[in-house]
């Protein structure tokens, strides 16, 4: 193979390379070779025949028609990937390597092949890549076979099933011992939750067990394994485990598997953890403590214990001074206090000593401090874990035991108890006893027994072996042959209580002055505590790393003096330094801004950085800086934003620059925050927006209403200066009815624009005749029509039930508003159409489409997407006088919208519009069905002369025009009137009255000292016989629907709107008083 490694390779070496690879396995082995050049899509370079028959192709033409020379795609896409990424890691290698992959066949089947790979240069020196590719199909049948075979024997002990991974974790297949582990039978998992497990799966474990497959998936992993939670049938939780492996059919993913009931098992776990939090809390309430020593900052970072006892706050800087100088330490210890911390800066790695200190009380005890350093990878001091052990009463006593010293690493409070073993001869004795723990004495005579005993203690058999290893009789002769002074051994056994605590057996090797026999000095030591304290040391080195983990991306320690950085590791809780390509800072520094975006931002952050820049810095007294830039990602070849943060560790105090260095990818933060601001543009636009619309109705608004109101005070002052003219006085008159109605008319626009904005809108759906609502529908319009000698019609499809139930105000609203609208932008002589058609039907409701369709001016395009705004109107569309409010298609586009319809619009320029509008519609009760020709809602007011007996209207109201208007429409139709001026003045006037002496009260609502609806309240509760039958009628300038109704829960039997129409007035007077 080096021969094409060295030459050029063509399409004739390719085919020598075929028959050297397949000449010896191609009797026994199906096989095929194919070449590619690598680019995208692996372009055609050679195809052996036997890899054509392979992949079922019946020619070259087949396959070139089918692949267009892309071998990539033979292979099954997820293979494609894993093929891909595979290759790129072999680049730089120069041998063959092999890979088992899938390919897909002409006739769409997959079969697996083992492909040996290599790589030459072509004449041109492009990269050729050759595939051997071998036949594996039997050989992977097999394996699944294998793998089926297991999940059934495993099934034997739990339920088998096969699921579809889709968002429900939908159980396609199940085994009855899958059902009874989730607590349902096969007929109810069926169908109480439709075979979705989700339903079971605890909502918290099912997002994990998704996030876990998802990463399968993706790397292209076939077993899982988990454990989660599950509610049975009957409310139960329980865990269990599943196992199991990823298919792919036909595009979609399955999962085929076993579970098993796991509660148990679960259940001792927590209890365990639960068993170890309370040791921590007994912890807590010893006389032991712990705290951080940072070597760097010269620091001690406290426990939340630590700063309990000692009474100092959590960071105490400058140590060891600074506590000497707050007279922490007791005079007498300062020179042990000040040596433990020397010989930790020189390096030991273990220290202690024992001195006097204050506690959060003021008053000196006795603590030994014991020190562990953690050191980096080149054996630099980063940090140490302090303990601290109250000793005063073994300091107190300790002269008592003076004589002992000489055993003190020997006789100690956690000795359980020491043997003399006689190796030479194998016999063994007890040679120093701890009087406390007498009971471990095993009273034996030889070696032998001695070990198996102790042996026997061990609850795990590794850790057996492993003692036995080490301490067995020949074990311990050929160490004190091969001149070892001790041996030891460290684990778990068993103490006279039963509990398992962690030991520590030390074997000392000497020889018997006397008879030159081997002896051995056993002394087994109970080093429970020291192992939970490291352990405790190892966790808190893990928080440290979780800390860094979760905060930052990577952390640098730059060194400027020596011009070097390293990216710092954490590994087996320790944390080392690692350098960054050749170590040095200016190559590193030059290639981390080489990849930021280049610019102002870029070119600043090189300045700051500098070492000249940095001094400047820290001096002023900062500590640290902080920039955020764009930096180019090398896997997705986009930028990025990252903060850095810089901050000193050591600067000019010692002779040293040092400087750490931290980085986070916040490019999601920064594009969150980024699609904030653009947010919060659009909606200010919006709200610019809607300001200017508001003033520019505003503004019109001003304009309408001043249009009708200078009529109303011309007219008013013609009228006065012709009243000698009667004819005139009436024609004024006229005029400034209609200019007063144009005007009401603006002003239930603005109420109906605030009821819809306010939610106070309400649907209020009847029975009706559309056939009697179109007749007076096209009365109200004909007027309109023949005033611009307009075409108008109504077609309504002749399939159309007429007898409907909705809310035939608010329809007739709509109707009237878009007609208005036709009427008013056509010219004299068009065309105005209300079509009518049915869309859908069922026995109890219908749809209708009502359209609205004229041949006027049409409406501009770019007009066409605010249409239905409030305040909005085309003012180019045509000239002033035809301006409005800019209110109606607004308020139709939200009545439209309550009758749960939909409103469209179609119009060009010049060719005229067309409002299209779908409602549904109830289908009237057949008993209702007479009556609705009869109705006649729609119809103004049907005029007709009234005449009252004289009856008594107590009239309630503060405004003396207003008392003057209805006073005199009283007076026209027979009715005496009574005036009050206040709702406290009527209660005076009622309550003072005989009874039956009014026959109605007309009771404004917004009035000064009471108001009429406490009024109301306190006629209503009066005790004579009439308060509760006198019929009260609200009059009030509030229109909307809530006040109607409060009104009516107060008591009041009926409420008219100012402005007061007089034939109005007089029908509900007609209803309540007496013929």
């Amino acid at each position: 193979m080096e021969l094409y490694r060295k030459d050029t390779i063509t399409s004739k070496d390719i085919q020598v390379i075929e028959s050297k690879l397949l000449g010896k396995i191609r009797q026994a082995i199906d096989g095929g070779v194919v070449a590619f050049y690598t680019k995208p899509g692996l372009p055609l370079c050679y195809l052996g025949g036997n890899m054509l028959a392979l992949l079922g192709y019946r020619s070259y033409e087949e396959f070139v028609e089918r692949t267009q020379k892309q071998i990539a795609d033979i292979f099954l896409p997820s293979d494609y990937r894993l093929f891909k990424a595979t290759l790129r890691n072999h680049s730089e290698e120069k041998d063959a390597f092999s890979l088992e992959h899938r390919l897909v066949k002409q006739d769409g089947n997959i079969i697996w092949v083992k492909s040996y790979i290599e790589s030459f240069f072509d004449k041109d020196g492009q990269i050729v890549v050759v595939l051997v590719c071998m036949l594996i199909q039997d050989k992977k049948v097999y394996e699944e076979q294998s793998v089926e075979l297991s999940l059934y024997k495993e099934g034997s002990k739990g339920g088998t099933f096969r699921a579809l991974l889709d968002q429900d974790f939908t159980i396609l297949s199940a085994n009855d011992l899958f059902y009874k582990i989730c607590g349902y039978t096969r007929q109810e998992f069926d169908i109480e939750l439709e075979n979705k497990a989700k339903k079971i799966i605890c909502s918290e474990d099912f997002a994990t067990i998704m996030r876990k497959i998802d990463k399968a998936i993706l790397r292209n992993k076939a077993e899982l394994t988990w454990e989660m939670r599950i509610i049975k049938r009957s409310g139960e939780i329980c865990w269990i485990f599943i196992s199991g492996r990823l298919l792919e059919e036909k595009g979609y993913f399955l999962l085929e598997g076993f579970a098993m009931d796991c509660t148990e098992r679960k259940q001792a776990e927590i209890a365990i953890r639960l068993s170890e939090e309370r040791y921590r809390i007994a912890l807590d309430r010893t006389n032991t403590y712990v705290w951080d020593y940072d070597f760097i900052q010269r620091c001690i970072i406290q426990t939340k214990r630590s700063m309990e006892i000692n009474g100092l706050p959590e960071v105490i800087e400058n140590v060891p001074q600074s506590l000497i100088e707050i007279d922490h330490v007791h005079p007498d210890s300062v020179k042990a206090f000040l040596d433990l911390y020397k010989r930790l800066h020189e390096g030991e790695s273990y220290v202690n000593a024992i001195y006097r200190t204050k506690d959060s009380n003021g008053e000196y005890w006795w603590e030994k401090v014991s020190y562990t350093v953690i050191f980096d990878e080149e054996g630099n001091p980063l940090r140490a874990i302090g303990v601290s052990e109250d000793v005063s009463i073994r300091e107190e006593s300790e002269n008592r035991y003076r004589r002992e010293l000489a055993y003190r690493d020997v006789i100690t409070p956690n000795l359980y108890v020491s043997y003399r073993v006689n190796l030479s001869k194998g016999s063994v004795k007890p040679y120093k006893i701890n009087i406390k723990k007498n009971n471990e004495i095993v009273f034996v005579h030889t070696y032998e027994q001695l070990i198996g005993a102790e042996i026997r203690r061990i609850p795990d058999r590794v850790e057996q072996e492993k003692c036995y290893a080490i301490l067995s009789h020949h074990e311990l002769i050929r160490a004190f042959k091969e001149g070892k002074e001790a041996v030891f051994a460290e684990y778990h056994r068993k103490d006279s209580q039963n509990y398992v605590v962690w030991v520590r057996v030390s074997a000392k090797l000497t020889t018997e002055p006397n008879t030159g026999d081997c002896i051995a000095f056993i002394y087994i030591h109970n080093i429970d505590e020291y192992k939970r304290a490291e352990l405790e040391q190892k966790n808190l080195i893990q928080r440290y790393e979780n800390e860094i983990r979760m905060s930052y991306d990577a952390v640098f320690e730059i060194d400027y003096k020596r011009e070097t950085v390293h990216s710092l590791a954490f590994e087996s809780g320790s944390i080392k330094k690692i350098q960054i390509g050749d170590g040095s800072f200016a190559v590193a520094k030059k290639t981390w801004f080489d990849h930021c975006r280049p610019g102002a931002a870029r070119d600043e952050c090189v300045r700051i950085s500098n070492e000249e820049t940095l001094t400047e810095i820290f001096k002023s007294g900062c500590h640290e800086i902080s920039y955020t830039l764009e930096r180019l990602d090398n896997k997705t070849n986009e930028y990025l934003w990252y903060t850095y943060w810089l901050r000193k560790v050591e600067w000019e105090e010692h002779g040293e620059k040092i400087a750490m260095l931290y980085m986070k990818n916040v490019d999601l933060e920064r594009r969150r925050q980024e699609e904030h601001n653009k947010v919060l543009n659009v909606a200010l636009d919006s709200a610019e927006r809607a300001n200017k619309a508001k003033s520019e109705f505003l503004s019109r608004m001003s304009h309408d209403i001043r249009t009708p109101m200078n009529a109303i005070m011309g007219m008013a002052t013609i009228a006065k200066e012709c009243l000698h003219s009667p004819e005139k006085v009436a024609e004024c008159l006229n005029k400034i009815d209609l200019s007063a109605k144009y005007l009401l008319s603006l002003l239930n626009d603005v109420l109906d624009v605030a009821k819809i904005e306010s939610g106070k809108m309400v649907i209020h759906k009847k029975e009706f005749s559309l056939k009697k609502f179109l007749d007076d529908l096209h009365n109200l319009c004909k007027d309109k029509a023949t005033e611009k000698n307009i075409d108008f019609k109504i077609d309504i499809a002749p399939e159309i039930n007429h007898k409907l139930e909705g809310d035939v105000l608010h329809l007739n609203q709509i109707l009237i508003n878009l007609l208005s609208n036709a009427f008013q932008y056509t010219n004299i002589g068009g065309k105005v159409e209300l079509e009518i058609r049915q869309l859908e039907r069922t026995t109890i409701s219908t749809i209708l489409q009502f359209t609205v369709r004229d041949d006027g001016i049409g409406i501009k395009p770019e007009f066409m997407e605010k249409i239905f705004l409030p305040f909005e109107q085309d003012t180019e569309r045509t000239d002033p006088k035809r301006m409005g409010t800019g209110l109606g298609l607004s308020i139709v586009h939200s009545l439209v919208n309550l009758m749960d319809g939909v409103i469209t619009v179609d119009s060009k320029v010049g060719l005229g519009s067309n409002f299209t509008v779908k409602i549904p519609f109830g289908l009237a009760k057949r008993r209702y069905l007479m009556s609705l020709e009869e109705e006649d809602d729609m119809l103004p007011i049907i005029k007709r002369k009234y005449f009252f007996n004289n009856e008594r209207i107590l009239l309630v109201e503060d405004n003396d025009i207003n008392q003057e208007i209805i006073e005199v429409f009283l007076e026209e139709v027979n009715l005496n009137t009574e005036i009050a001026v206040n709702g406290k003045e009527a209660v005076d006037k009622f309550a003072g009255s005989p009874i039956g002496y009014y026959s109605l009260i007309l009771m404004d609502i917004r009035m000064p000292i009471m108001d009429g609806r406490e009024a109301t309240k306190f006629i209503r509760k009066m005790d004579r016989a009439d308060a509760c039958r006198i019929p009260i009628v609200a009059l009030s300038a509030d229109a909307f629907s809530e006040d109607v109704r409060y009104s009516e829960r107060i008591g009041m039997n009926d409420y008219i709107v100012k402005p007061v129409n007089k034939d109005f007035l007089f029908s509900v007077l007609d209803k309540y008083l007496v013929k």
